[in-house]
């Protein structure tokens, strides 16, 4: 991508500096640790629709070469770049196994409910692709963009025929996604030209998407062909340097009330009742325990009962519980990992297994809040 790399690191490193000296008042402190970490972070695609359509074969074309291998059922899937190929598998219970090489056959053997692929990939340099997989029912699909929307920057929904029931489940989708989506027709098609958006497909796209693109698929290979994927990267690419310049004209205005010297710290009063995160409110800590240790009470009488909505509730307590805990705290961000594991689990055809992997998410993340406490 043509990104102003330059420009990037110089206002990174500027952030980096005015954190370090708590040189920006209080108020903006969390703002520009969110912004620094999206400046420092690769463009995020998510590619959505439904199961079948060439979700795959156009993330291998934005990849620059076959990462994901076509004919074999994988779960929800992500590309970055890394210096050898090698598959991350998250497992059901939350931790994670590398394989090195690029065949997920040996990670697919554990059953994850995740996966990284890490190749050296020129375009993943600069992008992440994220390809999401559901059962395709809507409630799985909406669960499934509400996890997305928070590490999304740019959306594709990829679909052979934009129809009704395509139409009615995108008008639930999170806004974040649904304002920064691109519209792909992938069909079988061949040769320079490629297919064409049909007429209905570029209405009904006005207003709805940014763009619609016509993406022809391989009878030969399965590959995305044509014209048109060439298009859709230029134009992600011209988003994506629309929203660095954004994002790097917001960093200029928190910069702007730096101070050259740090404000001073206050006098040390009373000694913290518990050695809890930095600035973090002790009673909000605590309140984040309470609600933990109320729902590892009722989890264990409700198991076996109804074992979707056993995985959905503890994937709102944890959710819950993240906004307790301070940003920018290692505590913070294990909370927003156990959130992140918990609405994959609610994807898994096994629900079962799925329960009692989120009843024991909720128990590490229990046992992590006391420790912190009781240090």
């Amino acid at each position: 991508l043509m990104l102003d790399l330059i420009s990037t690191d110089r206002e990174v490193a500027r952030l980096d500096d005015a954190l370090a000296r708590q040189a920006l008042p209080a108020r903006f402190a969390k703002p520009a640790r969110l912004l620094r970490d999206h400046l420092a972070a690769p463009v995020r695609i998510t590619l959505m629709g439904p199961s079948e359509t060439g979700k795959r074969a156009l993330i291998n074309a934005l990849a620059g070469q076959p990462v994901l291998p076509p004919g074999r059922a994988l779960p929800t899937s992500e590309l970055r770049h890394g210096p050898a190929p090698l598959i991350r598998a998250t497992l059901r219970d939350g931790t994670t196994q590398d394989f090195p090489g690029g065949d997920p056959g040996p990670a697919m053997r554990h059953r994850p409910s995740f996966l990284q692929f890490f190749a050296p990939a020129a375009p993943l340099r600069d992008i992440v692709l994220l390809n999401l997989v559901t059962d395709g029912s809507a409630d799985q699909c909406l669960t499934a963009a509400r996890w997305a929307a928070r590490r999304s920057d740019i959306a594709i929904w990829v679909t052979p025929a934009f129809e009704a029931t395509q139409q009615a489940l995108w008008q639930q989708m999170p806004d974040n996604l649904r304002h920064h989506c691109f519209l792909a027709v992938a069909r079988e098609g061949g040769g320079q030209g490629g297919a064409q958006v049909d007429p209905e497909a570029a209405r009904l796209a006005e207003g709805t998407f940014l763009r619609a693109f016509a993406i022809a698929i391989s009878p030969e290979d399965g590959c995305a062909t044509g014209p048109g994927t060439d298009e859709l990267w230029q134009e992600i690419e011209r988003c994506a340097v629309l929203g660095r310049q954004a994002d790097l004209d917001q960093a200029a205005v928190l910069l702007g009330h730096a101070k050259e010297t740090p404000e001073p710290t206050p006098a040390p009063g009373d000694p913290a009742p518990m050695d809890v995160p930095s600035g973090a409110d002790p009673r909000a800590v605590q309140s984040a325990l309470d609600t933990l240790r109320s729902e590892a009470r009722t989890m264990l009488h409700r198991i076996g009962a109804a074992p979707a909505d056993v995985t959905a509730q503890c994937a709102e307590t944890v959710e819950r519980v993240s906004l307790m805990i301070p940003p920018g705290s290692a505590l913070h961000d294990r909370a927003m990992q156990a959130c992140d594991y918990l609405v994959l689990l609610q994807l898994e055809d096994d629900n079962a297994g799925a329960q009692q992997a989120a009843a024991t998410v909720v128990l590490q993340l229990k046992r992590e809040v006391e420790m912190a406490i009781a240090a």
